[in-house]
């Protein structure tokens, strides 16, 4: 007889207890060799009680499973239960479907349905749920079942309220993610770890003209790209080699939180795509639609494009300070009256640094003094008049007009004394100049 240490003992009961054959025939031969030790048995031969060192290490390996913290039974292929664990008689108790009797046996009667979904042999553990009799408490377990040759099944049960517990949560901050972002106008497109679309709002849909049906098949990053591609949704492409390789550097981008692009559509819309990173190895895709921005900017853009060209037509030098007295507009007159071209001078200029350029260029003179002052009040200002003489005998007087516009800003036209100015200061109406 060999004679086995306690840790190897311990050891070999560990492996009966995951592998589902071997706590099979644990408990047959256990059956057995109880059969063995009962002289009531017929066929029993009780000259197989010499055999003291297997029925303790058999009855230390039965314990072993007896004592498991997961729920084990046994049944015969009719259905019926043989025998069960101390974990799953507790659960028969916990779920009020039986007490011990008077001999203190427990009956053993089935917490579980026959056939749980998705449990065969080594396969994939089955989700079943076992309902208190009265309905006020569920417990989740994953199921899995051993078959024996004769047709009886081992079956096991791992508590798992833990992992349901958690994957409700998860559902839950999900469905709590949609419903904040269902009703933002930017598309949002979540891409897990392993790139397949794991949230998306119904933005995304409007905009992209993606189905949500076909979206909430999870489709993979390149195959949301690729029809986006083929409904003409993003830019067109030259080339299919060079988009492919556009899209990896897009995803790669996106991981590293520094894509952000501007999308020209073929359909004449705009749309600005943003990549951003998320926790576990997730990206997250924004997509808004700047066409109605966009256009605002070119329209304000040629707005001021035809004011500027406008200004520049005119023969009077004209320059418009803001409330804090910085030069915001000027056109070409005025740039070749002072010399000073604000398009081509780095930084701001303001109302004293063009104070002093016009003191330079003309005579001395009271009226620059006095626009210093005009300028910087906001309240009680009157449009008035002054003439500076330039330099030079034949250079002639230089006539200026200030006036108060909105929001504290102050207009400042110069005109040359020259014959067509004398014919225009002829047809306009006179000009009071403030006391």
């Amino acid at each position: 007889m060999v004679h086995l240490d306690l840790q190897t003992m311990l050891y070999i009961a560990a492996t009966c207890i995951l592998t589902g054959a071997g706590v099979l025939a644990l408990l047959l031969r256990a059956d057995r060799h109880r059969m063995r030790r009962d002289p009531a048995t017929p066929g029993t031969d009780t000259a197989d009680q010499g055999l003291g060192g297997g029925d303790a290490w058999n009855a230390r390996l039965l314990q072993t499973v007896e004592d498991a913290p997961m729920l084990v039974w046994h049944e015969t292929p009719e259905g019926r239960i043989t025998w069960a664990n101390a974990a799953y008689r507790a659960l028969v108790v916990q779920a009020g479907y039986g007490e011990p009797d008077t001999a203190g046996e427990m009956p053993l009667v089935h917490l579980f349905p026959p056939d749980p979904e998705n449990q065969v042999d080594d396969g994939p553990p089955g989700r079943v749920a076992v309902h208190h009799r009265t309905g006020e408490r569920t417990w989740w377990f994953e199921c899995q079942v051993q078959q024996a040759a004769d047709g009886s099944v081992l079956r096991y049960a791992v508590y798992a309220n833990p992992v349901v517990r958690a994957e409700d949560a998860l559902r839950n901050f999900v469905q709590t993610l949609t419903q904040t972002f269902a009703h933002l106008t930017i598309g949002l497109a979540i891409f897990d770890r392993g790139r397949q679309l794991a949230l998306f709002n119904p933005a995304l849909s409007e905009l992209t003209r993606l189905q949500p049906e076909w979206l909430s098949t999870r489709p993979a990053l390149y195959a949301v790209l690729d029809r986006l591609r083929d409904m003409r949704m993003m830019p067109e492409p030259k080339d299919y080699g060079s988009w492919r390789q556009r899209m990896a550097d897009l995803e790669k981008a996106a991981t590293d939180g520094t894509y952000e692009e501007t999308w020209l559509l073929p359909t004449g819309q705009t749309y600005r795509v943003i990549g951003r990173p998320h926790p576990e190895g997730a990206v997250a895709f924004l997509f808004e639609d700047i066409t109605a921005e966009v256009s605002l900017k070119r329209r304000f853009r040629f707005e001021l494009e035809l004011s500027q060209s406008v200004l520049d037509s005119l023969e009077q030098a004209v320059a418009v300070f803001s409330s804090s007295g910085r030069l915001v507009v000027s056109n070409a007159a005025y740039a070749g009256l002072w010399g000073v071209d604000p398009s081509t001078t780095l930084g701001e200029i303001g109302i004293l640094e063009s104070i002093r350029a016009w003191e330079a260029a003309t005579e001395p003179c009271e009226a620059w003094a006095r626009v210093h002052n005009f300028a910087s009040r906001s309240n009680g200002r009157q449009v008035w008049t002054a003439q500076v003489c330039m330099p030079g005998d034949a250079a002639g007087k230089l006539h200026c007009r200030f006036v108060p516009l909105a929001r504290g800003a102050t207009l400042c036209t110069f005109m040359p004394d020259t014959a067509a100015g004398r014919a225009d200061r002829a047809d306009a109406p006179a000009l009071v100049e403030p006391d």
